[in-house]
């Protein structure tokens, strides 16, 4: 019987194994069990890697989103600081437009008071 030689060259290894696992005392189902358990190894060292890949990236985007918390909240902290700080100035000039206003207005009245007591004088003499 002729063999293909990729199969015949598995057949060939897994006899030698088995083989290689009989002389050492080990049955198929050892082999079979010991294979499960290297292979279930290897599933757990794969799947703490991804875990704590995926770990890093978790707190990678954590710290992203924290620092864009921190600007967001340094940006708005700003613009709160120039509005306040706009509209103490509006208040300011505000205050002063009135005082200012109230100033020539109190003038005006003087000037007339003055003027009118001084037209009362001339026309007495």
């Amino acid at each position: 019987m002729v063999l293909p030689l990729a199969s015949a060259a598995g057949a060939a290894a897994s006899t030698g194994a088995t083989a290689l696992g009989l002389s050492m005392g080990k049955s198929d189902l050892d082999l079979t069990r010991d294979l499960f358990k290297l292979q279930m190894c290897q599933a757990k060292r794969l799947w703490t890697a991804e875990w704590s890949e995926a770990s890093i990236r978790h707190g990678e985007s954590l710290l992203q989103s924290a620092q864009q918390h921190a600007e967001a909240q340094a940006l708005a902290f700003a613009s709160y600081y120039q509005a306040e700080k706009i509209a103490s100035q509006g208040i300011k000039l505000a205050r002063d437009q009135d005082s200012r206003s109230y100033e020539m207005a109190w003038r005006a009245e003087v000037r007339e008071s003055l003027r009118d007591e001084l037209i009362n004088q001339n026309n007495r003499y």
